[in-house]
């Protein structure tokens, strides 16, 4: 009879655990697919690649903008499509031969659509890594040059117009990889991440260069 009892409470509490731990998952996944909304800021290290990219160094500049994030049912997958502004371009060095340190400054903005997968975990941090396409509008080309210190900057337009060479490119299509952590921090969640983006288009239409860059950001979403 002992035993009985004991095997008939044993039973009983590991069915009541097994629901507690049941429950706890489907309220996980009821947060997990909430579609949230976010701000992200952080800083873009951009520089030039291709054939005739030259000597170049990367240009440090603002990344920013806003994101969706919508669930696909609870698998831990996402659609993230982002609103961003990023400052892109680089430096180049020596650009005539003759001493003539530049900077180009290309200013974008851009609508990555990323897909996401979130890493289960049993504690409250998430690693994550995600991959897409991004579309890229260029809002702003200019080069500032400096020689023995006397400097001038020009819009691309105008320096086209005077030497060539630097004629536009309006769109731009870069593909990007993304590795992060996110703490959930009850209705809101905090970001951390890097994305290394690399262009597959030419910045201008008779130099084989295109944009890469590597940015960090935080975000916050609600």
């Amino acid at each position: 009879m002992y035993r009985h009892v004991s095997r008939v409470g044993a039973a009983v509490i590991i069915v009541a655990a097994a629901a507690s731990v049941a429950s706890a998952q489907g309220a996980q996944a009821v947060v997990a697919s909430r579609p949230t909304f976010g701000i992200m800021v952080g800083g873009n290290f951009a520089k030039l690649s291709g054939d005739d990219a030259g000597d170049v160094d990367r240009r440090t500049g603002f990344m920013g903008g806003v994101y969706a994030d919508l669930p696909v049912g609870t698998s831990g997958v996402s659609i993230q499509p982002r609103v961003l502004y990023s400052m892109d371009g680089a430096k180049l060095n020596n650009l005539d031969g003759n001493g003539t340190d530049a900077t180009l400054k290309t200013n974008y903005i851009r609508v990555p659509v990323m897909v996401r997968y979130t890493i289960p975990t049993s504690g409250a941090v998430r690693p994550f890594f995600s991959l897409g396409p991004s579309f890229g509008l260029q809002i702003g080309c200019k080069v500032s040059a400096d020689n023995s210190g006397v400097s001038a900057s020009l819009t691309c337009d105008d320096l086209n117009g005077q030497v060539g060479g630097f004629e536009k490119k309006t769109f731009d299509m870069a593909g990007d990889i993304e590795f992060g952590l996110e703490f959930p921090t009850g209705s809101k969640s905090f970001t951390v991440g890097g994305i290394f983006s690399q262009g597959f288009t030419d910045t201008f239409t008779d130099v084989k260069a295109h944009n890469q860059g590597l940015s960090v950001y935080v975000g916050l979403g609600f």
